[in-house]
This record gives C-alpha cells, sequence and structure tokens, in this order.
C-alpha cells in the first residue's frame, strides 16, 4: 500500500476514534490553520473512493492537535524509519529506573554493611 493510502486510511481511523463530530473536528481545524475547512473537504481526504484528494500536510499538526490521538504522526515516524516517541511514557520510564537505581542503593548499602560488620 502506498504511503499516501496508508496516511489516507489512519486519518480516517483516528476521526472514528474521535469523540468529536466531523463538524467539530473541521471547526478545529480552521481555527489551528487560519481559515475555513469544510466537511465535504475532510470527506474527500479521508474517502477511500477520491485517490487524487489528499490531505495537506500543513494541516496535520491541527488534525492531531484536535483529535487528540497522535497515530498519524506514528506512522510518519515509522515511514522515516524513527520512531514516534511520547515525552509521558519517557518521564515514566525514568521514574521506574530511578526508584529501582534507589532500591539498589539500599541494598548496596545493606550488602556493605554486613560485609563490614562481619570483618571483610
Amino acid at each position: 500500500m502506498s504511503f499516501s493510502l496508508e496516511l489516507k486510511s489512519q486519518i480516517a481511523r483516528s476521526i472514528k476514534k474521535s469523540p468529536l463530530s466531523r463538524e467539530e473536528i473541521v471547526e478545529g481545524i480552521s481555527k489551528h490553520v487560519g481559515h475555513s475547512v469544510s466537511c465535504h473537504q475532510l470527506n474527500n481526504w479521508t474517502s477511500d473512493s477520491h485517490g487524487r484528494h489528499y490531505f495537506p500536510a500543513e494541516y496535520i499538526p491541527a488534525f492531531i492537535t484536535i483529535v487528540r490521538d497522535q497515530s498519524v504522526l506514528e506512522l510518519i515516524c515509522q515511514k522515516a524509519n524513527g520512531k514516534f516517541v511520547k515525552i509521558d511514557q519517557l518521564n515514566n520510564e525514568l521514574t521506574k529506573i530511578e526508584s529501582e537505581l534507589m532500591r539498589l542503593e539500599a541494598r548496596r548499602l545493606e550488602i556493605t554493611t554486613l560485609l563490614n560488620s562481619a570483618g571483610a
């Protein structure tokens, strides 16, 4: 499948997952880009039967912000041989690592104390 079709399909899936109506989505995009975007345009950009109509790249940031779904960005990163990493996932992982380091340091001190008191 071509990247254009994959992108079109992912945008359509993001719209379906969104609690927002298509009208609310185009209203939000319009506010972000500074000019009117219609439901008719959105339908053309996401319809399989409208192969010549592509979702404008300059609207992607607004779309992602409005639908609150970053899967379109994840697809773009994947196609560029990259990986999209969410900041909150990194922060969660860092918190776990720091917690494990504290646990290990406490255990290291415990073992050191035992060895010192045993005269080793």
